[in-house]
């Protein structure tokens, strides 16, 4: 019931907007601000269907199936969250394990014991979406975030709010060039405000290679008053990549920093 009513406010607020995804009869050269009312409404309602207020911090755990150059591995998989600055995703297979580190703006990877850190270009997709609770709070909480309504979209057969969010970086001019690498498109269920998908492209350079990630959410679990997806699938330039069906799901159990032990860039 819950979701439903949720549904209901966003059909409301659709219709409070009717101008949602048409373009701006405002000159170019006219001052925007960092986020449109539509795109932040879209937030609200999400953040609100998957539990409202963020948990201090959450584990969940699962398997994987991983899908590369015709071959087929599997595995488990663990990731963390601790509240909206600190995540961690932790595969391991017969290939070894790989894990990502996201803390307060550093982020690492550690294969086979070693760990690299991550350049800054890397670091701003390196935020882990798998738990989109903390994820989309966290960029509704950035003044630096703008926040833009696209319209409707069909994604897999579902009408879907389509959503971009750009950092700015306006609080931080010595670091605007990140900007460009910024750029996330999120789609959100159009009845029950879940999130169903967020796609970006990541570089560890202006020069790298553009590796277009898609991480699509489905069977949303509730557990203690949080919604989240217990199917994801994760595509590499348009290429199933990754399959995860997560078993377990827990909130508060006083992770710290040690739980997120980042290896810092030095440029």
């Amino acid at each position: 019931m819950r979701l439903v009513r949720l549904g209901a406010t966003l059909y409301v607020l659709l219709l409070a907007f009717p101008s949602w995804g048409k373009q701006s009869s405002q000159s170019a050269s006219t001052p925007q601000p960092a986020s449109d009312p539509q795109a932040v409404a879209v937030f609200q309602v999400a953040i609100s269907a998957m539990g409202g207020n963020v948990p201090t911090d959450s584990t969940a755990t699962g398997t994987v199936t991983i899908t590369a150059g015709g071959a087929t591995d599997q595995g488990t998989i663990r990731f963390r969250t601790r509240g909206t600055g600190q995540t961690l995703e932790e595969v391991q297979t017969s290939s070894g394990t790989r894990t990502n580190i996201f803390s307060n703006d550093e982020a690492s990877e550690t294969f086979a014991g070693t760990a690299t850190p991550l350049p800054m270009q890397r670091m701003v997709t390196s935020r882990s979406v798998y738990f989109p609770l903390p994820y989309l709070a966290a960029l509704l909480g950035n003044p630096d975030e703008a926040l833009t309504y696209s319209g409707t979209e069909n994604i897999n057969g579902t009408v879907a709010l389509h959503v971009q969010a750009t950092n700015s970086y306006s609080s931080n001019t010595t670091i605007q060039f990140l900007t460009a690498f910024t750029t996330t498109d999120i789609w959100f269920d159009a009845k029950t405000g879940l999130p169903l998908q967020v796609a970006y492209v990541r570089r560890d350079t202006g020069l790298s290679p553009k590796i277009r990630m898609e991480v699509q959410f489905s069977n949303y679990k509730s557990t203690s008053g949080f919604f989240y997806p217990a199917t994801i699938q994760v595509l590499m330039n348009g290429t199933q990549w990754m399959t995860i069906s997560l078993q377990t799901f827990q909130t508060n159990l006083g992770l710290t920093d040690a739980d997120f032990p980042v290896v810092e860039y030095q440029p």
